[in-house]
C-alpha cells in the first residue's frame, strides 16, 4: 500500500485519482465500495478470463476475491500499518463464464497481528465461490 493512510488510498482508488494496483488493471476489476471492514468488487468476465473448459479459471476468481478481501482489511488498517497474506483458500460451487462477477469481502475479526477475512463471489443468481483468509498486520516503518 502505498499511501501511508489506507482509507485514503481506497478513496483514492475508488475514484480513479489514484492508479489502481497493478493486479486489477490485469483481472479488469474494480473496487466500488468499501466500509468499515468491508468491500466490493466487480469483474466483468470474458473469453480472457477462461480455462480450457470455456468458463472462469479458478485462479481468476481467487485473484479477485483476494483484491476484495485485500481492500475490506485495508479498511481496518491504521496509519502506517499494512498487511501481507499468510494463507488463503477457495471453494468453488458453479462454473461461470461470462457477465458480471461481485465479490463481497468482510472482515470477521481484526486483532493486533493478524486478520481473518471472508468472500462471496457471486453472479447475479448464484454463489460461485467463497474465500477466506488470513493475513498478518505489519507496523510500516516510516525512514526519511
Amino acid at each position: 500500500m502505498k499511501q501511508s493512510n489506507p482509507i485514503t488510498y481506497l478513496e483514492e482508488w475508488k475514484s480513479g485519482d489514484l492508479p489502481p494496483p497493478p493486479v486489477t488493471v490485469l483481472l479488469g476489476s474494480k473496487l466500488t465500495s468499501f466500509g468499515d471492514g468491508t468491500a466490493e468488487v466487480v469483474l466483468e468476465a470474458s473469453a480472457k478470463h477462461y480455462n480450457h473448459s470455456g468458463t472462469v479459471h479458478g485462479g481468476i476468481i481467487s485473484a479477485f476475491a483476494d483484491v476484495a478481501m485485500g481492500a475490506a482489511i485495508a479498511s481496518k488498517l491504521k496509519s502506517g500499518e499494512s498487511f501481507s497474506t499468510v494463507s488463503m483458500n477457495t471453494g468453488f460451487f458453479k462454473a461461470f463464464s461470462k457477465g458480471r462477477l461481485t465479490a463481497k469481502a468482510v472482515v470477521v475479526r481484526r486483532g493486533r497481528t493478524t486478520a481473518y477475512v471472508e468472500c462471496e463471489v457471486v453472479s447475479e443468481k448464484d454463489l460461485i465461490a467463497k474465500a477466506s483468509s488470513t493475513c498478518v498486520i505489519i507496523k510500516a516503518s516510516i525512514s526519511h
